[in-house]
C-alpha cells in the first residue's frame, strides 16, 4: 500500500489535534518504552517486542498528529512518515520490522 493508496481508502485523513494530545503520544511512547525495559530485566523478550513496538509507533504517531493527520492502519501511519521525513527512513525499516514481529508474537 502506498500513501495515495492510503488517502483514497481514509485509512490517512487530515484532522487537527491539540497539542495536549501530542504530547500524550510521547508520553505514552515513553511509558512503553519503560515497561520494555522491565521485561528485558524480566527476561520476558516476547513482550519486550511488543512494548517497544508500541513505544516507536506512539512516537511515529506524534509527529502524524503534530502534522494534522489521524490514522486508521499502521502501514499508512509507516508510509506518511516515509514520504514526509525521508530522513526517517532507517527507524522506519526498524518500525516496519518490530511491527511484523509484534504481530507475530501476539497472534501465536
Amino acid at each position: 500500500m502506498n500513501l495515495k493508496d492510503c488517502y483514497e481508502k481514509e485509512l490517512l485523513r487530515v484532522f487537527k489535534f491539540d497539542r495536549s494530545v501530542v504530547k500524550k503520544e510521547i508520553s505514552n511512547a515513553k511509558r512503553h518504552l519503560t515497561n520494555a525495559k522491565k521485561c528485558v530485566k524480566d527476561e520476558m523478550y516476547d513482550l519486550v517486542v511488543v512494548s517497544v513496538y508500541t513505544s516507536m509507533f506512539h512516537a511515529a504517531r506524534a509527529i502524524l498528529y503534530r502534522d494534522g493527520f489521524k490514522e486508521r492502519s499502521h502501514i499508512c501511519l509507516i508510509e506518511y512518515i516515509r514520504e514526509k521525513y525521508p530522513k526517517l527512513n532507517d527507524f522506519l525499516k526498524i518500525l516496519d520490522t518490530y511491527r511484523e514481529k509484534a504481530c507475530c508474537t501476539l497472534w501465536t
